[in-house]
């Protein structure tokens, strides 16, 4: 497997196949099923891509599901349906449409449902004594 690169006057329609990395500096409406995607500032790349990385510093407009890292540049904009591992957004960089990690990592629960299972789990302490059926009187 080799590497494709787009140049920037080039206009490309079809499938990529066996090719470990694709760069797009042109214009791409394609189908890419494996190895990895850099859509250059400038670039333009519309269709369905399955990859293990991907960075994104021009346009990118359809279907993307990438295994590992998806990188948006800041010069970078995604549109479309996004499915990633690991995403990282640079500032000014653009993400819109049906984003979704595909493996959501495991959490913690939120921070007010531990203490109140913690107050639950304690045993009462002793402390001053307090009449509840009492209205507090202003002072």
């Amino acid at each position: 497997m080799g590497q494709l690169v787009i140049g920037r006057s080039v206009r490309f329609r079809g499938t990529i196949d066996n090719t470990r990395h694709v760069i797009v500096h042109g214009r791409a409406n394609a189908t890419l099923p494996s190895g990895s995607l850099e859509v250059a500032e400038g670039g333009l790349f519309t269709g369905r891509v399955d990859v293990e990385f991907a960075t994104i510093a021009g346009t990118f407009d359809g279907t993307l599901t990438v295994a590992g890292r998806l990188t948006v540049a800041a010069t970078g904009v995604v549109t479309g349906t996004v499915r990633y591992d690991e995403l990282v957004v640079e500032a000014g960089g653009e993400i819109s449409g049906d984003i979704a990690r595909t493996s959501a990592p495991a959490q913690a629960p939120p921070p007010a449902e531990a203490a109140t299972e913690d107050l639950q789990n304690d045993p009462p302490t002793a402390g001053p004594a307090v009449d509840r059926d009492r209205t507090p009187e202003l002072v």
